[in-house]
């Protein structure tokens, strides 16, 4: 076992650390070592429609997020996403959805979170209804000086 691997991966001193260690973690600090994902070609960056396709199968495929008033457009490698969600959940998914996908630098959320509406069991009274409940008209039957 390379015990100093071990150390310079995780951190610490080799021979405290090499026993306790389990071998997977071992195996998956060698990947993160060796892993080359994200590394691409020189000078190269994915294009707009390609980004945007990408952003809206996510979207479409993630059952957490209703993507049916979502709009995505794509000024190079920065997404701007514009319309409704239904729940604050909804809003950060779709922004982290987004920022994890590949060639995108930047994500402005402009995804606006809907309102329900409330109502309570006064609505129904207007406010001149009720100023002449409170303070009937002069000359109105019952009324003082009537």
């Amino acid at each position: 076992m390379r015990t100093g691997f071990i150390a310079r991966t995780i951190g610490g001193d080799a021979q405290e650390i090499a026993p306790k260690v389990p071998v997977v973690i071992v195996k998956a600090a060698r990947r993160r070592q060796q892993d080359q994902r994200g590394r691409g070609p020189r000078n190269y960056t994915r294009s707009g429609d390609r980004i945007r396709e990408d952003v809206n199968d996510r979207l479409t495929d993630d059952w957490r997020v209703d993507a049916s008033d979502i709009e995505v457009t794509v000024s190079g490698t920065e997404v701007t996403l514009t319309g409704t969600v239904s729940t604050r959940e909804q809003r950060r998914r779709a922004e982290d959805i987004t920022e994890n996908i590949s060639g995108v630098t930047h994500v402005q959320n402009n995804l606006r979170v809907k309102q329900l509406e409330k109502s309570w069991s006064g609505a129904g009274i207007g406010s001149s209804q009720r100023a002449d409940i409170c303070h009937p008209a002069q000359g109105a039957p019952g009324a003082p000086g009537a």
